[in-house]
């Protein structure tokens, strides 16, 4: 029963009290008492709706996350609207007593600003303001909660990637000379690859980072997750892979790089110009998003995680038919993925699947471009966004529906900032 109430409730919170902080970090009584005006007017009509509100289901912290991401005005994502739920519930002083437990830790009821007085008000006030500077809501920039050292690169102007011959870990310059630095995340490759194929992938990788090319990081905690932990994005042969590993053993290279998938001169497909434009497919999209997913299984596990209980495994588990922590003999009638590969368990099922769903949904897999979902479809046959939407619903709920900034548009290999 805290559906509607909770969400116009605390949504008030953060349209009025918050105001984006920008009169409140310096309110006066005028101020004050306009917002205790506004807020007035609010329990108002918050008291309207507690009448239709009787059978709504219990709502929660996530709930509250939802609306404040939905709420175009705000313009808070997800990683600072956490910050600043968690703030406000953590150091409020109203008397959590008096409030009805929202989840298990949060502690929040449709009574908890009815009521209040102006003194409760005025305490609310700076804890909300402080909520605001603490998560940086107003930050131009992201910066690290913890250390204030991190912030994603911004790109003005023209960008072009330069070819390195050394990267900054000097066991990886021992077997390899080219290296591409895109956002700190690493091509790693050798001067053997022809130059082309080495650009386009890392053109890949940063449209898929910066997918509106507006020249910031789409998930700047992502970009973290793999910048922090050194991932990179092999091109290489399996003939120099298999001189490069033994090269790495003892050194700061075996257990500080972030390794995922690779792309195999040779061997796999580069769609030079894009999908569209080459007529067939770009393996760079499936090997890229694997390496890249990893910053969304590591930085929002209970999404994205690569375990079961994520939003992402219940979706697979439906798309599967059932949670199948190995490859069954056969697959239920009416599944919709069933990828067969007995050495692929739980977790790089999921990885393939995250694919899988992200490629559908952005209409990389349609029979207009190229014949990829045909070829595949014994494990996969939903080509496009509309039908993720109708078959696979969990799917789309979960890219499309919960406040991400993934991809939306298909990675062509020509990684351009748009017009400022």
């Amino acid at each position: 029963m805290l559906l509607v109430a909770m969400k116009q409730k605390l949504l008030l919170i953060c349209t009025t009290l918050l105001l984006f902080a920008t009169a409140c970090s310096t309110a006066t009584d005028d101020d004050m008492s306009e917002l205790r005006t506004e807020l007035q007017e609010a329990q108002t009509e918050l008291a309207e709706l507690k009448s239709d509100d009787s059978g709504a289901d219990e709502s929660g912290r996530e709930q509250l996350l939802q609306e404040i991401l939905a709420e175009p005005e705000l313009g808070i994502g997800r990683d600072l609207a956490e910050c600043f739920i968690d703030y406000v519930v953590d150091n409020s002083p109203l008397d959590f007593e008096q409030w009805n437990t929202l989840g298990d830790d949060y502690p929040v009821s449709t009574e908890a600003l009815e009521g209040l007085s102006q003194e409760e008000m005025e305490d609310l006030l700076p804890v909300v303001v402080t909520g605001i500077e603490v998560c940086g809501i107003l930050d131009e920039e992201y910066e690290d909660a913890d250390t204030g050292d991190y912030s994603p690169p911004v790109v003005s102007g023209e960008f072009t990637f330069e070819l390195l011959t050394e990267h900054p870990f000097d066991c990886l310059n021992q077997e390899l000379d080219v290296f591409v630095d895109v956002f700190g995340i690493y091509v790693i490759s050798h001067s053997s690859i022809p130059t082309e194929y080495v650009e386009h992938s890392a053109n890949v990788v940063a449209e898929f980072m910066d997918n509106d090319a507006d020249g910031v990081m789409d998930d700047p905690e992502v970009h973290r997750f793999l910048v922090e932990n050194n991932f990179v994005v092999p091109v290489w042969t399996e003939a120099l892979r298999e001189e490069v590993f033994p090269s790495l053993r003892g050194t700061l290279c075996e257990d500080n790089l972030g390794w995922a998938a690779s792309m195999y001169y040779g061997h796999d497909q580069w769609a030079f110009g894009g999908i569209k434009q080459a007529g067939t497919w770009d393996t760079n999209l499936e090997e890229i998003w694997h390496v890249l997913s990893v910053g969304w299984y590591e930085t929002y596990p209970e999404y994205f995680g690569d375990r079961p209980g994520s939003r992402l495994a219940d979706a697979m588990d439906a798309a599967r038919g059932g949670q199948f922590q190995t490859v069954p003999s056969s697959y239920p009638e009416g599944a919709w993925y069933s990828y067969d590969d007995y050495t692929c368990n739980y977790d790089c099922q999921m990885h393939e699947y995250f694919y899988w769903i992200l490629m559908a949904n952005i209409d990389a897999l349609d029979p207009v471009y190229t014949d990829k979902c045909e070829s595949s479809k014994d494990e996969w046959y939903v080509c496009t966004k509309e039908e993720l939407q109708q078959v696979d619903p969990q799917a789309y709920d979960l890219l499309n529906n919960q406040g991400f900034k993934l991809p939306t548009n298909i990675p062509v290999g020509n990684y351009q900032r748009v017009n400022e």
